[in-house]
């Protein structure tokens, strides 16, 4: 899914701000995300990654070519185990 941000963040919008670069879809879904913001997008995600075994990508239009090779993006797929995080966001 493509969107105005990079990837999907953890405290998105603070300093404390942490993308989420993989993450397999139970561990992505225990965590809540604003229904107004990326909560939508992550829960069709989880769900496509879920039921397809395939992966979902979440990014920034701009950066699709980085985003379809893993490069960029939050990458969804059952195949993950657990979640990486960036340590910074940008």
């Amino acid at each position: 899914m493509l969107t105005d941000i990079q990837a999907v963040e953890f405290d998105h919008g603070s300093p404390r701000a942490r993308p989420i670069r993989t993450a397999n879809p139970v561990s992505l879904k225990s965590h809540y995300f604003d229904a107004g913001s990326m909560g939508p997008k992550v829960g069709a995600g989880c769900e496509f990654a879920a039921r397809t075994r395939g992966f979902a990508a979440i990014g920034a239009l701009s950066e699709l070519q980085q985003i379809l090779v893993g490069e960029a993006g939050t990458h969804i797929s059952s195949a993950h185990i657990g979640m990486t995080l960036t340590s910074v966001a940008g």
